[in-house]
């Protein structure tokens, strides 16, 4: 009989996560990593889930049973543009540690936000390999940006569909790299893993369908001020509220984008037809989206979550925009009558059984059948892009 120290394992995968979003996408790749013997799960937690003001939603991988081997203290109160890139470089600053400490094979990153692309350089700057979850999306918020150039230095693309690869493919990166997975947050809603609604609503004063889920982030390409959307969306709120009295909506504080603070402080003040949380529980907040009549904000959940929940969303400003979507998700602009007019076709759509672009069965599980297979060469980690002025093209 081998013995637990000599069954070690063959290769360490690192997960870094910076908001309570991410771990949507990478709980179900973080169990199937934890099912495998040879593979070593390491968890890296940073910004929101160190963060008080956001509940420390490291706590969320613990009760999950997850270890969390880093917590990197990295953002202070202010949250202005400013301070955000400020706290961008603490982060740079510990990354490097941490990283040089633990030595994974592999650092694993997804989504669009900053804080994935200071790991993507700092991870790239030490010659560790990097995989990236849902390159080659677009939108209309400056984590586009971001996106891409976290495509452009990971070493490892695993992109939600046809279309996302295509996109990656043109940024010259070579196609043996990119692996179209779907996206893995959908996994535990395919296999139901989630609370029953009834085990939440009457802890938040809901009734299924009888309430909405709203959830804004600031967007700093938005025509109008954070604060501004934030109170128009508030007032078309108020007026859907008033048409009847089983009314509810469950509004989740925003992330911690600069000028966040300016959306948490208008959440003080709402009547008691609204249940306000900073946070939920994956687990929990899945199961709310379901019962709910539809999803309003800017939240990428309406993008992605909501086709397979079967809900309409209502997706406010730029945020989202360009997104590859479903039929029943509806974009309006930031004013205030453009909400009305999106709030009221939101209650008019037929939630049809669109098939979801995002959607691929298993998509955690081919995930990490990709990371187990790897072959952890120079020419991975060396990257070399195809020059489009091979192709006949220049100046």
């Amino acid at each position: 009989m081998v013995s637990g120290l000599e069954r070690r394992p063959s290769r360490t995968i690192a997960v870094f996560s910076g908001s309570r979003g991410e771990y949507g996408y990478i709980r179900p790749v973080m169990r199937e990593l934890q099912r495998r013997e040879s593979m070593e799960l390491r968890v890296i937690v940073c910004e929101m889930h160190a963060d008080p003001d956001f509940g420390k939603t490291y706590r969320e991988f613990e009760r999950d049973g997850f270890g969390v081997d880093a917590i990197i203290q990295n953002t202070r109160p202010e949250r202005s543009a400013t301070s955000s890139i400020e706290d961008l470089g603490v982060l740079m600053q510990r990354i490097a540690g941490v990283l040089t400490q633990m030595a994974p094979d592999v650092v694993l990153l997804s989504g669009d936000r900053r804080e994935q692309l200071i790991v993507a350089i700092a991870a790239a700057s030490l010659g560790i390999a990097t995989a990236h979850i849902q390159g080659g999306e677009v939108s209309g918020h400056f984590d586009g940006v971001f996106r891409h150039a976290i495509s452009r230095i990971a070493h490892v693309h695993l992109v939600a569909n046809e279309l996302c690869a295509r996109r990656v493919r043109a940024l010259g990166e070579h196609a043996w790299r990119i692996h179209v997975v779907g996206a893995p947050q959908l996994d535990e809603i395919d296999r139901g893993h989630m609370a029953e609604p009834e085990e939440v609503l009457p802890r938040l004063g809901l009734l299924a369908g009888r309430y909405l889920v709203a959830l804004l982030h600031p967007c700093a390409q938005d025509a109008a001020a954070p604060a501004e959307v934030a109170a128009n969306l508030r007032a078309a709120l108020d007026e859907w509220l008033a048409q009847s009295p089983d009314r509810r909506v469950l509004w989740i504080s925003s992330n911690n984008d600069p000028e966040s603070r300016a959306i948490r402080e208008l959440l003080e003040g709402l009547s008691d037809r609204y249940a306000v949380v900073p946070s939920l529980p994956r687990f929990e907040f899945l199961a709310l989206l379901r019962a709910s009549a539809g999803l309003v904000g800017n939240s990428s959940c309406g993008i992605i979550e909501a086709p397979s929940l079967r809900i309409p969303a209502l997706n406010v400003g730029l945020r989202q925009k360009n997104r590859q979507h479903a039929a029943h998700t509806i974009h309006v602009e930031t004013s205030l009558e453009a909400m009305r007019k999106g709030l009221a076709a939101l209650a008019a759509v037929q939630v049809r059984d669109d098939a979801n672009p995002y959607f691929r069965a298993d998509s955690s599980r081919t995930i990490v059948d990709i990371l187990e297979r790897l072959e952890l060469t120079e020419a991975l980690i060396a990257k070399q892009y195809e020059d489009p002025l091979d192709a006949g093209g220049g100046p």
